[in-house]
C-alpha cells in the first residue's frame, strides 16, 4: 500500500495569511481511500507550515491502514523519518507520537515499511572514501549502477555519526544515538536500485528499508524494481502520486463556500469581519 500527499500551489494570499488546500491518502491492495483538509495560517514560512501538516497526516494515515489492514509492505513517497524531524524530535510533538505508533504497529504486524525519496540531496557516499563527495548519492549511483543491480550504502546507525563528523558537526551524533533509543531509525537501510525496464534518464532510484516482515532486501528491492514503471519509480507509488494531485482553481471554489458559510452562520457584525479575513490581498492570482 502506498500513502501521499499533495497540496496546492501556489497559495492562496488572504488578508489573514496563506491558504491551501491539501489531499492526502493511500492506495494498494484493491483499496483506494482520498481525504482531504485545508491549511490556514498567518505565520511566515508557511511552506513549511504545510510541508509538516502533510507529513503529520500521512503518519496518522499510515497508522489508521494498519489498524485495519493486512499489509506485507508501506511505501512512503519520501523519507520514512523526514531529517528534520530526526534532528529536532522533541519539537514535534504529534508527528513523534504516530511515527512512534507506526512502527510498534509495524513490528507487531510484521510489516515492511519502504520510504521511496525522489529528491535526493544526500552524500551519505561520502562515508565510503572519508571526504564529502562533490555530488549526491543518486548521481554516483546512477553512473555505477547496471539495470537490473543494486546497491546498499547501509544502515543509519552505520552511516550518520561517519557523515556527522565529515560535515564537520559532531555534535549531531549524540543527538541521533539518544534518537536510536527511542525509535528504530537507525535500523533504516538506504538502498539505490535500477529496474530491469528501461526508465526516463537510465537513473537510479533510492529507497529506505524498514524491514518488519523480515523479507529482506534482496527480496524487497526485487518486489519494487519489478513494479518499477518508466518513471523508475514504483507503480504504487505513480498511481497515489496522480491519485492526489489538486489544482488551484479548487482553492476557489472552497474559499466561496467558507465566504457562504461565514454569510449563513455569524452576525452582520462578525461576518465583515471574517470576510475581510479571506479577503485576497494578491487577486491577480486567485
Amino acid at each position: 500500500i502506498g500513502i501521499d500527499s499533495t497540496w496546492s500551489t501556489p497559495y492562496l494570499e488572504l488578508l489573514y495569511g496563506d491558504f491551501a488546500l491539501m489531499v492526502y491518502g493511500f492506495m494498494g491492495d484493491g483499496k483506494t481511500e482520498l481525504k482531504a483538509d485545508i491549511v490556514l495560517s498567518g505565520r511566515e514560512n508557511f511552506s513549511r507550515v504545510v510541508w509538516r501538516k502533510s507529513i503529520e497526516l500521512e503518519r496518522e494515515l499510515a497508522v489508521n491502514v494498519l489498524e485495519e489492514n493486512d499489509v506485507d509492505i508501506l511505501v512512503f513517497d519520501g523519507n520514512i523519518i523526514p531529517l528534520p524531524v530526526i534532528f529536532n524530535w522533541d519539537s514535534f510533538g504529534d508527528l513523534a507520537d504516530n511515527l512512534m505508533r507506526l512502527f510498534r504497529l509495524a513490528e507487531d504486524k510484521g510489516v515492511a515499511v519502504i520510504g521511496v525519496v525522489k529528491r535526493v540531496r544526500s552524500k551519505y557516499i561520502s562515508v565510503l572514501k572519508g571526504e564529502l563527495s562533490p555530488v549526491n548519492d543518486k548521481v554516483i549511483a546512477s553512473v555505477l549502477l547496471d539495470r537490473g543491480t543494486y546497491m546498499s550504502i547501509g544502515r543509519y546507525s552505520e552511516i550518520l555519526p561517519k557523515y556527522f563528523k565529515i560535515l564537520g558537526k559532531e555534535r549531531y551524533v549524540s543527538r541521533f544515538e539518544k534518537l536510536m533509543d527511542m525509535i528504530p531509525v537507525g535500523d533504516v537501510e538506504i538502498v539505490f536500485y535500477k529496474a530491469r525496464r528501461p526508465t526516463y534518464y537510465d537513473l537510479a532510484t533510492k529507497i529506505e528499508i524498514l524491514d518488519f516482515a523480515g523479507l529482506g532486501r534482496d527480496e524487497i528491492v526485487a518486489i519494487l524494481s519489478k513494479m518499477s514503471t518508466e518513471t523508475g519509480f514504483p507503480a504504487v507509488v505513480d498511481w497515489i502520486d496522480q491519485m492526489v494531485r489538486n489544482e488551484h482553481r479548487v482553492l476557489e471554489f472552497i474559499r466561496d463556500l467558507m465566504e457562504k458559510e461565514a454569510l449563513e452562520s455569524l452576525s452582520e457584525e462578525d461576518r465583515e469581519i471574517v470576510l475581510k479575513l479571506l479577503g485576497c490581498t494578491n487577486p491577480q492570482k486567485s
